[in-house]
């Protein structure tokens, strides 16, 4: 999401349109009476058409700072976590319009990821990573490989490619993570 929650471009316009009114009205009326979303601050509000508890968003930053990035994806799991969420699914925050390399964006939001669910991780079990482009995803198993195939964890990998049914017929996601402790 950008600091005004106005879901216009990239992934935050493909959930906008997937939830509907309701979404779009809910984060109007956030911004309306609490003002900008800060970068790394991360909020819940209603998952409208879609059939989720509901939509977690994030501001990462814009200008590839690496302790931001991290900041924005683990307030994402703890607000989360603060939902009661067993699942969550999270996009490569920033590195999209935001401008974020990919290699560092998907490196910092791995490493994040593994530091919450050994350290934070209570109710949260199982954190997705989703994407809708071949190559980006490409990048981000290649990361996962390197990454998880170093430490000696009981963090399990599950790649699979689905089929998204809107906005986007032939999106790409990729699932990984769960905490088996």
């Amino acid at each position: 999401a950008n600091e005004d929650l106005i879901n216009a471009g990239g992934v935050a316009r493909a959930i906008s349109l997937a939830a509907g009114e309701k979404f779009e009205n809910e984060c109007s009326e956030w911004i309306k009476n609490n003002g900008k979303l800060e970068t790394g601050k991360a909020i819940s509000v209603t998952a409208g058409d879609l059939p989720y508890s509901c939509i977690i968003n994030v501001v990462g930053p814009t200008n590839g700072d690496k302790q931001m990035l991290e900041t924005s994806v683990l307030n994402t799991l703890r607000e989360a976590e603060k939902q009661q969420l067993k699942s969550v699914c999270i996009p490569l925050i920033s590195t999209g319009i935001f401008g974020f390399s990919l290699k560092q964006g998907c490196k910092v939001i791995i490493n994040s990821v593994t530091k919450f669910l050994r350290k934070e991780a209570n109710l949260l079990q199982t954190v997705r990573i989703c994407n809708n482009k071949k190559s980006e995803t490409n990048e981000l198993c290649k990361q996962l490989e390197s990454i998880v195939g170093e430490s000696n964890s009981n963090l399990t990998i599950d790649v699979a490619k689905k089929k998204q049914s809107k906005p986007n017929p032939d999106a790409k996601y990729l699932w990984f993570w769960e905490n088996e402790g």
